[in-house]
């Protein structure tokens, strides 16, 4: 029963934290972050989704973010402890930098995060390490101010597709951003 309270206790500042106003027409804008020519894509929100990958930004009205790289895992070596997925899996860590562009302080929250691999919804691996000594990508961050973090799955080592959605709005499923990550993109 005490498990149950803590549970809603947690959601329930998860939906606070989200960013529950209400939602007006935003739009976003696909960056390649390795090209110097600084190529770009407007994606309109609820119109047809557009996705980014590895080395792309995505910029909306609160957040820019950039998936800076992917990597897979055997196991993952912390200071004091080791974390190791489930027998026949490898962790999938995406790593990340985002940066608040609006003009208020705000909360990016990993709850926010719905994910997919081949298809197939997909909950987060929380790591007790921390994979190339990077945080879990949650927190505050003031206007104009940056975090940088981490997200992983446990996953088969013979997964093709990752998607990774940021939903600005938990209450109309808005999403500032998606990210289709493919074995092909993965950070040596």
């Amino acid at each position: 029963m005490k498990r149950l309270g803590v549970f809603l206790v947690a959601v329930a500042a998860a939906l606070a934290m989200s960013g529950c106003a209400v939602s007006k027409e935003n739009s976003r804008v696909i960056t390649d972050n390795n090209q110097a020519t600084g190529a770009q894509t407007d994606a309109a929100a609820g119109g047809n989704e557009q996705t980014a990958k590895v080395g792309q930004t995505v910029t909306g009205d609160n957040w820019a973010i950039s998936l800076t790289s992917a990597r897979v895992y055997d196991k993952i070596e912390g200071e004091y402890l080791t974390d190791e997925p489930e027998e026949g899996k490898v962790y999938l860590v995406l790593f990340f930098d985002v940066q608040n562009v609006s003009d208020e302080d705000g909360y990016f929250n990993y709850l926010n995060v719905e994910s997919y691999v081949d298809g197939y919804n997909q909950s987060q691996s929380l790591l007790l390490s921390e994979p190339e000594g990077q945080e879990w990508l949650t927190g505050d961050v003031a206007a104009g101010k940056k975090l940088q973090g981490y997200l992983a799955w446990e996953v088969s080592p013979e997964w093709q597709e990752l998607e990774v959605s940021y939903k600005d709005d938990l209450w109309t499923g808005s999403k500032a951003a998606t990210f289709v990550v493919t074995p092909d993109q993965l950070t040596a």
